[in-house]
């Protein structure tokens, strides 16, 4: 349901071939700083509804005293508007307001950027939520903001495939689990649950192999031949009494948890699913201090695949 797109961001000269990329910390002959135009950029825009081309609008909700310096986080509201709808009350099973064509319904997201100093890439963390996100909002504005501000200079933000990250945490990490996951209840599994009086509310069914306290699991060959793309998820082992759905992995990297869910191994191009490394709350979007110390991690540990080493972001502490 929750997922982060990955991005990197860097600083070319428009109309020069190759694939130089300029200093973000230091760029052109007047030896600009890109964090100078990001603390522009989101500190002037902030709380301000901006309409945007094809009917949407975006507003920056939120930005987070954090540190260290060179990032920023926060939340952006985008929604579209021009059509109607009918909004249904799923409690009272009634239609209870009827949208307008100028209404935008303002959905939040969180972003995390960070532009290190003396280095050409930047890393930019956008949450989705199911099939919405914000980069087509976002993006775009950046990008015309950018060469308005710094003529002959463009942002290039293109896709962190999570290949490369994946790879990383299967060479450095160790795995502490796998689990057999099927989001349909086998039927004995189903007559248990309607007994307990629990089956309405049951989503899915997992069978779990633990490693010991202290010790971790080989991995198994079958699911190095997912990796490879010569086996099935389904066809990985054969459970008599269990049939499963997909499989999940729980590797250790350091004092961190990474869960790759093999089933998006065919997909690697997709996002990193967070669903459930953060907390949501009442309002059924990610909890602020859970999705940022989340994603905090994943970006931390992308420039760290790109040999960038940056502290974790912190939140600011109020006197």
């Amino acid at each position: 349901m929750f997922s982060l797109a990955a991005y990197t961001i860097k600083v070319k000269q428009l109309h020069k071939r190759g694939h130089d990329y300029c200093d973000l910390s230091e760029f052109g002959d007047k030896k600009f700083d890109i964090e100078d135009f990001l603390t522009d950029f989101f500190g002037s825009r902030l709380e301000s509804y901006l309409t945007l081309p094809n009917s949407r609008m975006m507003r920056i909700a939120t930005l987070l005293d954090i540190t260290p310096s060179r990032t920023w986080a926060g939340f952006i509201e985008t929604g579209d508007y021009g059509y109607t709808s009918d909004l249904f009350d799923t409690a009272a099973n009634v239609v209870s307001y009827h949208r307008k064509a100028p209404e935008a319904e303002m959905i939040p997201f969180f972003f995390m950027l960070s532009v290190p100093a003396n280095a050409s890439m930047g890393i930019l963390l956008l949450q989705r939520f199911k099939q919405f996100g914000i980069k087509s909002h976002l993006v775009p504005e950046l990008k015309r903001a950018f060469e308005k501000t710094y003529s002959g200079f463009g942002l290039e933000i293109e896709r962190l495939v999570p290949k490369t990250f994946i790879d990383n945490v299967l060479k450095d990490g160790v795995l502490k689990a796998l689990r057999f996951i099927n989001y349909e209840l086998p039927s004995d599994l189903a007559d248990t649950a309607k007994t307990l009086g629990i089956k309405p509310v049951v989503s899915s069914a997992e069978l779990i192999i633990h490693a010991r306290r202290e010790h971790s699991l080989p991995m198994p060959k079958a699911v190095e031949s997912v990796f490879k793309r010569t086996k099935n998820v389904i066809d990985i082992v054969e459970l008599p009494s269990f049939e499963y759905s997909t499989v999940k992995l729980e590797m250790e990297v350091g004092n961190r948890r990474r869960t790759i869910n093999l089933s998006s191994i065919e997909n690697m191009g997709g996002n990193f699913d967070i669903t459930e490394e953060i907390s949501v709350g009442p309002n059924g979007h990610p909890r602020p201090d859970s999705i940022f110390k989340v994603t905090g991690e994943y970006l931390v540990d992308l420039l760290a695949g790109v040999k960038i080493s940056v502290d974790q972001p912190k939140l600011k502490r109020k006197n």
